[in-house]
């Protein structure tokens, strides 16, 4: 009798705790399986135990198939290598997913870990950090783009779908001054959207059948969005329930499309583009419309700038397909022409895709250098601001923690700089003491460096790193938690300089013309060389740097005295370097 009590119990706490979690249940559906009975269709407290762990092989693979851990660290086992490195590389990818999924961090490949695995979600890295990545983050050079749905799915009318599609594009267009039309496939689209299965065309083939990758899209300029054929798609109204193992298209169609504009992503769990799709359901299983999350504005925003004019929503009419609107004109943002791995291997031709745009202006080398023209010392009404005599002599490290505001640490001292000068990060506002504002600070600083992507400024100190989060509220770094770390082995160099590339990728740089892309989160450097095999002529004692937002294809880079331009297509740097006190507005 107590037993049976217990099992009673059991259930009836099973059910409560199923309720309590459908407000934000992770897909709930089972690769390839589930019932066929129309009563456990419409039970959605039942979706989340059909969820099955995968095998620990199927683990593995996961992990590479989602940038947590190189291809080479996989078969270095069966090679004759160090069996037990390669086992503590995998730990670290499982605690790396863990970390990004929010699961306790172990670095055992658990139950819930598994089961995590097993959740549908999007196709592209979780990780844009492997050497043999060529897809890197960066954005549009236009703000009128055209897409076109190329292959329809027999799931919808062809009319819903396309319905759908407008209503994703408009909703990264509300909060940008990006701006969506439809166009036919011979007009040369920007974004060409289709359904499909298995192998199609592009270097990831669809081929788990139904569940596990649901789509995938490239960032730009590709323009490639692809979602696979084997889901079964729909379109919801509010307040109705999802119909078991259907797939909600607007979910998903948001989320690539953040992809086709840049975005990667995220691990903040009510974001758009965090990898796992979420029905958007409330807590009664009732379909709500999906948003973009706080988080997916402001990172969206930071790429493309406000939106500043009224919406109207993106048109669903035919035109020509070109734009001669040239993105940017009138606001500050950062253009990237191509990746740095394209750059480097030599595809830097985005002619499969000709599209027509005005030519993007460009700063002369005079007229950025302060040849003509005269010099700003900051905004009249910023009490911040100062006079001259308060310019950095020399720099250590430079941390560009957003698109206008930048920290130089020069010895004891931390200026920041904004953008509000002639130049980019010219502007010097305000002086602060390094203890104060970068606390349990290493007590030098050989580089720093802000990742465009995690949000974490890292400081390298011989042969440790340091972390910090950056509150732009507080104007404060604080201390990151699981810092200092060694730097790994692979990096064979003490760090003398560091930037992020005009593509988002990470470097750091020796003083003997060494360089590694690094990564924080796996501390292991996923690329290593010399500078002069992959950027040529390129500045000696860098010691950081950004991408010129006022020219395409353009770094600005700082040695310890001195500032230069560099060209990141010629890869060259102009002969005309200037002072550090020239640059700045102080």
């Amino acid at each position: 009798m107590l037993a049976q009590q217990r099992h009673i119990f059991f259930i009836f706490l099973f059910c409560l705790l199923s309720y309590d979690v459908i407000g934000f249940d992770l897909f709930g559906l089972l690769s390839g399986s589930g019932s066929s009975s129309s009563s456990s269709k419409n039970s959605h407290s039942s979706r989340r135990k059909d969820i099955k762990p995968v095998s620990d092989d199927k683990a593995r693979e996961y992990l590479q198939s989602f940038g947590y851990v190189a291809p080479s660290h996989m078969v270095q086992g069966s090679n004759g290598g160090d069996f037990s490195d390669v086992k503590s590389v995998i730990k670290s990818a499982v605690r790396k997913f863990q970390e990004f999924a929010g699961l306790k961090a172990t670095g055992e490949l658990d139950e819930d870990t598994k089961i995590k695995m097993a959740e549908p979600r999007c196709g592209m890295f979780d990780v844009q950090a492997l050497a043999t990545s060529r897809e890197a983050v960066y954005k549009w050079h236009k703000n009128k783009l055209t897409y076109t749905l190329l292959v329809s799915t027999p799931d919808m009318d062809s009319g819903d779908v396309k319905r759908v599609l407008q209503e994703a594009f408009n909703a990264w267009s509300e909060v940008t001054p990006l701006e969506f039309t439809e166009v036919s496939s011979s007009a040369n689209p920007d974004i060409k959207v289709k359904f499909a299965r298995g192998d199609h065309g592009d270097s990831y083939p669809f081929t788990d059948g139904n569940g596990g990758v649901l789509a995938h899209a490239m960032f730009p300029e590709t323009g490639l969005l692809h979602f696979d054929e084997d889901e079964n798609w729909i379109s919801m109204s509010n307040g109705k329930q999802i119909p078991r193992g259907k797939v909600d298209l607007l979910s998903v169609a948001i989320h690539e499309i953040g992809h086709a504009l840049g975005l990667s992503h995220s691990k903040v769990e009510s974001s758009i583009m965090t990898p796992f799709y979420k029905e958007p359901v409330d807590g009664s299983g009732g379909y709500v419309k999906p948003k973009l999350d706080r988080s997916d504005i402001t990172e969206i925003q930071d790429i493309y700038g406000r939106r500043t004019t009224p919406f109207r929503g993106s048109s669903g009419r035919t035109d020509s397909g070109s734009s001669t609107d040239s993105f940017g004109s009138g606001s500050r943002t950062t253009t990237r022409k191509s990746s740095l791995w394209d750059r480097l291997f030599g595809d830097d031709d985005n002619s499969n895709q000709p599209r027509t745009t005005t030519p993007r202006s460009r700063t002369t080398t005079d007229s950025f250098f302060g040849s003509s023209g005269s010099r700003s010392h900051g905004s009249s009404d910023d009490s911040g601001s100062f006079g001259s005599g308060q310019c950095p002599s020399y720099i250590d490290g430079f941390a560009a923690v957003t698109r206008s505001k930048g920290f130089i640490i020069s010895g004891r001292t931390v200026y920041e700089v904004d953008s509000s000068g002639r130049n980019d990060y010219s502007n010097v506002r305000k002086t602060y003491s390094y203890t104060s504002m970068f606390p349990s600070g290493p007590t030098s600083v050989d580089a720093a460096v802000t990742n465009s992507r995690s949000g974490l400024t890292l400081l390298f100190s011989s042969n440790r790193v340091y972390a910090y989060e950056y509150s732009s509220s507080s104007n404060k770094f604080t201390p990151y938690s699981g810092f200092p770390k060694r730097m790994p082995s692979d990096v064979m160099f003490i760090p003398s300089g560091a930037l992020v590339w005009d593509d988002g990728h990470q470097l750091i740089l020796s003083p003997n013309g060494q360089f590694a892309v690094y990564d924080e989160n796996w501390n292991q450097a996923t690329m290593t060389g010399m500078t002069r095999n992959y950027f040529g002529d390129f500045p000696k004692g860098v010691k950081g740097g950004f991408a010129n937002s006022k020219a395409s294809s353009e770094m600005v880079l700082f040695t310890r005295s001195s500032i230069y331009k560099y060209n990141s297509m010629s890869k060259r740097y102009s002969e005309n370097s200037v002072p550090i006190g020239t640059y700045f507005n102080c």
